[in-house]
């Protein structure tokens, strides 16, 4: 199987980087485990993107196991776009609204 490349969305970057600082803040260096965790999600996305459910028609979501984020994901016929890492917490309306821009 060929997996296809990952693109990050630059919003999705910039929560991203808004959850790594807010970790620092927390306690220096729970920001470098939080992206960890993120990023063995994003290859675990690349090396199989069906495996995680659908939220919509279009969109899959993987749910972090450790922190409370779900990152949200298209597959395209050559790439997969993440589009967004939010809070769990945060209303569906709020997710709606922000994976409907792509």
């Amino acid at each position: 199987m060929v997996t296809k490349p990952l693109r990050v969305e630059s919003i999705a970057w910039s929560e991203v980087a808004e959850i790594i600082d807010w970790y620092n803040e927390q306690q220096n260096g729970r920001g470098a485990i939080f992206y960890d965790e993120f990023d063995s999600y994003l290859n675990k996305i690349k090396g199989n993107p069906k495996t995680f459910a659908f939220y919509n028609t279009e969109v899959r979501v993987a749910h972090l196991k450790i922190h409370p984020y779900f990152i949200f994901y298209a597959e395209r016929e050559h790439v997969i776009f993440i589009l967004a890492v939010i809070h769990n917490k945060r209303s569906n309306r709020h997710i709606r609204k922000r994976i409907s821009k792509r």
